[in-house]
């Protein structure tokens, strides 16, 4: 990652680099810096760690200080003299590491104490202040001695990761790791509520891997058949999208889809509420929302329903972002794009809508216009029109 990093700094012209990014491309001023080179493995190794299996950052319901997790470090430490050479070379004093009550270890280096221990082949460095540390030494201890297998092979992981390669950075959210974090709270009420609600949430959704990668980067949300069935309640319209790409010219645009399933929406809303205290009473309240639309809108649910299906574009062109974000025009190149069920019905929604934001809009005006040969709307609000 570190290489990677310094790759793409080095195609700046030379010219451009200034201070610290001038330092980072130049291998003997990060040596200098650093007291070893990051951007090389040859670097890692001279100072005892194998910098292959990279470094994690485990969060554990077992490390809890009240209501602060302590995270723990794993690192792969081949050469512990060469790492205790270089933090004393570092500290400027002699570094040393007392494992009279192992499984724990102490380090101790330039005035600062770590806790550490071996945790199947990897070196694990307890995080946080050491007040709270001290909290943590018995959770801290389990750690160390649990033999159980790692995130590695369980499906969620795999699910979470498909198709990701030469990660350069990967972090997965384990959803029951969250639960027991909350349950670490012990007797507290918000803690006991916190978990059931997690909980309700980790049967739907297990995990989420995130990862940047060498060619790609990205993140997937792990989901069983009933994170699935509330996933299309709420995103996935009934109504298969139109092709918007015929509207949108083929060179300096860019467009974002996004989808709602409008049919189901608010009974989506209510299950993705747990049962759990005020939410639960939540949860019959957002059924009445519909029903309360005419009153508040002129027209009903199923009047939006049966015109908009639910899927929607917003495209732009990039230079003409560019220029507004650069104050040098005030006109923007974009467009909304709205699928319809039904055009007649849409037709006739679409002027309640507009009626309903001239009411909320002071200043603004609403016309007819014609847009394309075709008859339309026009707002203006200051120096904005919308066509």
């Amino acid at each position: 990652l570190t290489g990677a990093f310094l790759e793409a700094i080095e195609r700046i012209p030379e010219a451009d680099r200034q201070g610290p990014m001038k330092m980072l491309t130049d291998s003997a001023a990060r040596q200098s810096t650093v007291g070893f080179d990051p951007a090389t493995v040859d670097g890692w190794q001279s100072i005892g760690i194998d910098p292959k299996p990279g470094a994690t950052v485990v969060v554990d319901g077992r490390l809890m200080a009240g209501m602060d997790p302590m995270p723990v470090l794993l690192v792969k430490v081949t050469d512990r003299a060469k790492l205790l050479a270089f933090l004393e070379k570092r500290a400027g004093q002699k570094a040393e590491i007392d494992s009279s009550a192992k499984p724990l270890e102490k380090l101790t280096t330039g005035g600062e104490t770590l806790m550490l221990g071996e945790r199947q082949g990897y070196t694990a460095i307890l995080l946080g202040p050491a007040r709270k540390q001290v909290k943590v030494m018995e959770g801290f201890t389990a750690f160390l001695k649990d033999s159980a297998g790692g995130l590695e092979g369980q499906k969620p992981v795999a699910r979470a990761f498909d198709g990701a390669k030469d990660l350069y950075l990967g972090a997965y959210f384990s959803g029951q790791g969250l639960v027991n974090l909350f349950k670490g709270q012990g007797d507290s009420k918000l803690g006991a509520t916190a978990a059931e609600v997690a909980q309700y949430y980790v049967d739907r959704f297990p995990g989420m891997g995130l990862w940047v990668g060498k060619q790609t980067s990205g993140g997937r949300l792990v989901a069983t058949d009933a994170g699935v069935a509330l996933i299309q309640k709420l995103l996935v319209p009934a109504k298969k999208p139109p092709k918007f790409s015929e509207f949108v010219p083929a060179k300096g645009w860019s467009a974002v889809r996004f989808s709602v399933n409008l049919k189901d929406l608010f009974s989506g809303i209510g299950d993705a509420l747990p049962p759990v205290g005020e939410l639960e009473k939540a949860k019959s309240q957002i059924g009445m929302a519909p029903m309360m639309l005419p009153m508040v809108l002129g027209f009903g649910w199923d009047d939006l329903t049966g015109a908009l299906s639910g899927h929607l574009v917003f495209a732009f062109n990039g230079k003409s972002l560019a220029k507004l974000a650069k104050a040098m025009g005030p006109d923007v190149d974009a467009v909304l794009l709205l699928g319809v069920n039904d055009g007649a019905k849409a037709d006739k929604l679409v002027p309640s809508l507009l009626k309903q934001l001239d009411k909320v809009m002071p200043g603004g005006e609403i016309g007819p216009a014609t847009v394309g040969g075709h008859s339309g709307h026009q707002v203006k609000v200051g120096p904005l029109t919308l066509a």
